[in-house]
């Protein structure tokens, strides 16, 4: 579905997360739920990134435009140049999404990306 945005001329910014449960919606507890008195379970640089780029993103339609947590993170792509940003418990950065979009669905999608835009 990406794909089919960014060929609609529309930003899009797409996040592989890595971390956490590893199931659908496992980046919510570090945007909001994540208890900062827990040092073991908590990371920190997580939480704090995914909140900056997320408010940014939600404020200026653009991930990379302000941070308030002062952590030093890299800046998050347009899909358009056929990348994503990648969290894992042990790196944030961008990286090619050619891997992870090839498979079936993907290509389902790729192939009927006009219907997927409407």
């Amino acid at each position: 579905m990406a794909n089919s945005i960014a060929k609609a001329d529309t930003p899009i910014f797409k996040l592989l997360f890595n971390a956490g449960t590893q199931l659908h919606g496992s980046s919510g507890p570090f945007l909001g739920f994540l208890d900062y008195a827990s040092p073991e379970q908590a990371n920190l640089t997580i939480a704090d990134s995914l909140k900056d780029y997320f408010l940014s993103f939600a404020i200026h339609l653009d991930p990379n435009v302000e941070s308030w947590s002062n952590v030093s993170k890299p800046m998050w792509p347009d899909y358009k140049v056929g990348e994503a940003m990648r969290f894992t418990y042990t790196e944030i950065g961008a990286v090619s999404d050619l891997y992870y979009d090839n498979n079936e669905r993907c290509r389902f999608f790729e192939a009927n990306s006009e219907v997927v835009q409407n």
